[in-house]
């Protein structure tokens, strides 16, 4: 390959590495803010149970209105809870083991296109928990908004106290505490990245990869230049 050439050819792969890393780095997210093929974990804690509990939360898109939302939390309790969740209604379906139950509204993604002083139904305490509660859903507030690191959030509460953030881009949950009378589910934010990538999230490897990019680039330059 002649050196002309060769130079098209890192600049092409340089401009697809960069293309491909941001793809990467917002977790195959579309425009409508889908949180497709993207892992949140958190620190999760409740007072039915004492000690923290890591948690993987992993989204994928399994048909053009449903995200499927997998739960795995780790240490003592090694276990798997599954659900659908309908994107046009955020409607809980086909849940697995454990989680929010059917007909319960999500609360681990919210719209993307809310504002300021809306009102969102979301499952605020799991069935059977309490005697004669027939559903979980409570009505919460979007009252808010801050940054979490570098991603920004809506804050959302209920009337029981709960106070819940969530990434405005793709609206998956970041912090929260779920509340209702005794009873709490918190989750604390430990990182978000893309599945099939442990351990690496995407603005990590949207980093690594235009960094080595620009640096294979520099040295084949300096090198035509000695030549």
């Amino acid at each position: 390959m002649k050196k002309s050439n060769l130079g098209k050819f890192f600049l092409a792969l340089i401009t697809f590495l960069i293309v491909f890393s941001h793809f990467l780095a917002i977790g195959y997210s579309n425009a409508v803010g889908i949180p497709n093929g993207l892992q949140v974990k958190h620190n999760y804690s409740t007072n039915v149970m004492s000690g923290i509990t890591p948690s993987t939360m992993t989204f994928t898109k399994s048909s053009s209105d449903t995200i499927h939302i997998t739960n795995y939390l780790g240490g003592d309790i090694d276990d798997t809870g599954s659900w659908d969740t309908n994107t046009n209604t955020r409607i809980i379906s086909n849940q697995v083991n454990f989680g929010p139950f059917n007909g319960d509204h999500s609360v681990f993604w919210i719209y993307t296109n809310i504002s300021l002083d809306d009102q969102l139904l979301m499952c605020n305490i799991w069935k059977g928990v309490h005697n004669g509660l027939t559903n979980g859903d409570a009505t919460f507030n979007v009252t808010g908004e801050a940054m979490h690191g570098t991603m920004e959030v809506w804050i959302l509460k209920d009337a029981h106290g709960s106070e819940m953030w969530y990434e405005k881009a793709r609206g998956f949950l970041v912090n929260g505490t779920l509340k209702h009378s005794t009873d709490y589910n918190t989750y604390e934010f430990v990182s978000v990245g893309v599945t099939g990538l442990p351990g690496v999230s995407g603005y990590s490897l949207f980093l690594i990869i235009c960094v080595t990019a620009m640096i294979s680039f520099v040295i084949i330059q300096r090198k035509k230049i000695k030549n």
